[in-house]
């Protein structure tokens, strides 16, 4: 065989291999986990442990779905047309004030499928005449919160609301919302529902295989917003309670 055409046609196979890896290379990312604090109007955020924050080229990146349900958005995934699907819905919310403070509990509508994630969320805003105001209230693992959600279903199961003792100062500010993600409610509701024994951790990457992460069976069901709290002037614990009816087709 012809020593200058074996050398054209290995070269040109190289060219190609070489190519094809640098395309190959060219669509892999080097990132790295990124372990920064996310503060949503001074209150600590505590991202789900299957969804860590990541830094590449110098940028942080989060979780989309847990941000946008945390915002109202919902998101669904077209297996068709392999588009991630946003959309943003009426907020279905209620809400009222004790101690100059509002208090609001949102979920994004009032009628889900089953296929849907389930966004809950609380806020309390301070709107009184000064520029803050302090109570005293729950320490949990993403900080301070005076909002707790449950979950009752038509039978009229749910879950006791628990408490470690009251015991942290929480500074509202004037106009500031402090925002809180309440959504985890539901998979604990699932928990206590399925009567399962294998612990929580174990239940939850259940929950997480099967694409179940706050979902609801269909039925109608009833979101309990406790407020809890004290005043640091004042001896004795604050509780009043807000609800939102929902529907899961």
């Amino acid at each position: 065989m012809n020593m200058k055409r074996v050398f054209i046609v290995s070269s040109i196979l190289l060219a190609i291999a070489v190519f094809s890896q640098s395309a190959a290379a060219s669509q892999l990312l080097q990132a790295v986990l990124y372990p920064a604090r996310i503060m949503l109007n001074g209150e600590a955020l505590a991202l789900p442990d299957d969804q860590p924050m990541l830094l590449y080229n110098e940028k942080a990146y989060v979780p989309l779905r847990y941000f946008s349900e945390l915002a109202g958005i919902s998101v669904g995934f077209n297996d068709t047309t392999n588009t991630i699907e946003l959309s943003r819905n009426a907020d279905e919310h209620a809400s009222a004030v004790y101690d100059d403070i509002l208090f609001t509990i949102h979920t994004a509508k009032k009628l889900y499928s089953e296929s849907e994630t389930i966004p809950i969320w609380g806020s309390a805003e301070y709107i009184g005449e000064g520029d803050s105001f302090e109570v005293i209230c729950n320490p949990t693992l993403s900080g301070l919160r005076i909002l707790h959600a449950n979950i009752t279903d038509e039978a009229g199961f749910n879950i006791p609301f628990g408490f470690d003792d009251i015991a942290g100062p929480l500074t509202l500010k004037k106009n500031k919302p402090v925002v809180w993600d309440l959504s985890k409610s539901i998979n604990s509701y699932q928990y206590i529902k399925s009567g399962s024994d294998l612990g929580f951790d174990s239940f939850k990457e259940i929950l997480i295989e099967t694409g179940r992460v706050n979902r609801l069976p269909a039925g109608k069901y009833i979101i309990t917003a406790l407020i809890r709290y004290e005043l640091p002037w004042e001896i004795g614990t604050k509780e009043q309670q807000l609800k939102l009816d929902i529907e899961v087709r």
